[in-house]
């Protein structure tokens, strides 16, 4: 009994701990009280925003001008937003009375796998789970930042309880877990235009159980393995012609760009000799809990190596089956030595979540000020390059001309890669009345120049025309690595 009680302190201890440290941007805070770091979570907040205005989130007339746009993201996130502000509230009002959500969904989601992981297995192993992802770095660690309050880590948080959910009702039969499977799985449509992967992935699930219950050979287990890694190939072979269908991304972004896997392993590799264990018990132990967690962990970690951003999907799963290997597979007799090395992989983990989160990449604090000018300015249409124009939809309240919605991005990348000229008369044929450039836009110079397909230099672009010698009699704000122009004059 004092075993388990300690066992319950240290796991309040290391969620406390977890809160901690996806908090703890908060005391880095800028003075303006905007955390720019993060593009999703603005938008985010703008059809909250609307929500609350009772304007319809699915399509903002802002975007793509003059025509406006349809909003293929689900509203699932914003509208529960929205019962947390008024009308009244600005951006900057709404960011701080939402920016503690993520920190605490995570806690709640940790406390989630441990009773789920702990119903299927043991409390041992829920508490394992459950502290791992807790701790857990990496993409998933930075979706429940403070101030990161986009729709992803969602997505983590339905496929995992969904999976979870199926794999014991097909241990016990009991009809609440597939209904609150069958709740998740429904929700998803109305969170993220990524659904279709993740319904697949639980149907694939659902077909791995009910082989194995009825069919329970080497056979039938290695079609299903066969099956998972001929999936999960497809998806790496494909490319975005097949992705595409759940992403509706079609253009080169980071996002959908490879994993590194050697970082990838970085941030995993103390997980890796329990994995490998649960893999290895495998060999003699058809385990029906275990074989349809180790197929989906395949086929995830080959998505995730095509696709960088289903991370934030795998690393719950790796947490997971690591948690199975150190408290189920691992002798029981040999409970010293699985504590102290858990206990070693938490504090790695730990080591890891704070050397990522010091890593994470912040934006110049010259943009809050930028913004609010453009806002004062009722600037209307605003040229700037893509990554910028939810801060300028939401914290400005204006048109960007390009967006992360990937809406009139090849033109404006031929415009700031063209020479000077060019460049000029490009902008005086589109319907744009300012343009805003960074100092810092150079560095995006070659993914520019990836969508344009321009031969001219840097050097030589109208991007570098801008930063360093533009007409002074346009120049209507700078401030630090921010310059505003007005190009009706």
């Amino acid at each position: 009994m004092t075993g388990e009680r300690e066992s319950k302190l240290l796991l309040i201890a290391i969620l406390a701990a977890s809160f901690l440290l996806h908090a703890a941007i908060f005391f880095s805070m800028e003075p303006s009280g905007y955390h720019l770091y993060d593009t999703d979570t603005w938008y985010s907040i703008r059809q909250a925003e609307r929500i609350s205005h009772g304007e319809d989130p699915r399509f903002d007339e802002m975007l793509n001008p003059p025509g406006g746009d349809i909003i293929e993201w689900g509203v699932m996130v914003p509208f529960l937003y929205s019962f947390f502000i008024s009308p009244s509230d600005s951006p900057l009002d709404i960011f701080n009375k939402l920016a503690w959500l993520p920190p605490i969904t995570v806690v709640i989601f940790s406390v989630a796998i441990y009773f789920l992981v702990g119903r299927l297995f043991s409390s041992e192993t829920g508490s394992f789970a459950s502290i791992l992802v807790a701790l857990s770095p990496g993409i998933f660690f930075q979706n429940g930042m403070y101030g990161i309050l986009d729709h992803h880590l969602a997505e983590s948080i339905l496929l995992t309880i969904a999976i979870l959910c199926i794999l014991i009702f097909a241990k016990e039969s009991r009809p609440r877990f597939l209904l609150v499977a069958t709740v998740c799985a429904a929700m998803m449509p109305f969170n993220s235009n990524t659904w279709g992967i993740y319904v697949a992935m639980i149907l694939f699930c659902i077909l791995m159980c009910l082989i194995i219950r009825y069919h329970r050979s080497w056979l039938h287990i290695t079609a299903i393995v066969l099956t998972g890694i001929s999936f999960g190939a497809l998806s790496l072979l494909s490319g975005t012609k097949w992705i595409s269908l759940w992403t509706g991304w079609h253009d080169p972004i980071s996002e959908i760009s490879c994993s590194d896997p050697l970082l990838l392993m970085a941030r995993i590799n103390v997980l890796v000799l329990p994995i490998a264990i649960v893999m290895a018990y495998l060999c003699y132990n058809r385990d029906a809990r275990v074989i349809p967690l180790v197929i989906l962990l395949i086929i995830m970690g080959i998505v995730t190596l095509r696709f960088s951003r289903f991370e934030y999907i795998l690393m719950p799963f790796v947490c997971i089956v690591a948690a199975i290997g150190i408290g189920e597979i691992i002798p029981r007799k040999q409970g010293n030595i699985i504590a102290a090395a858990f206990m070693a992989i938490s504090i790695i983990l730990c080591a890891s979540t704070i050397v990522s989160l010091s890593n994470f990449e912040r934006t110049n604090s010259d943009w809050p000020d930028a913004l609010e000018e453009i806002r004062a300015q009722d600037a209307g249409v605003v040229l700037a390059w893509w990554d910028y124009g939810h801060w300028i939809s939401s914290i400005a309240n204006q048109s960007p001309y390009a967006d992360p919605f990937q809406n009139h991005v090849v033109e404006t990348a031929v415009i700031f890669t063209s020479d000077p000229v060019i460049g000029e008369k490009l902008v005086a044929s589109r319907n744009v009345s300012h343009i805003m450039i960074s100092d810092t836009d150079r560095n995006f110079y070659n993914a520019m120049v990836s969508y344009s397909k321009s031969t001219v230099g840097y050097n030589e672009s109208y991007l570098k025309y801008l930063i360093d010698s533009p007409p002074d009699n346009r120049k209507i704000y700078r401030k630090g690595i921010i310059t505003v122009y007005d190009i009706t004059q």
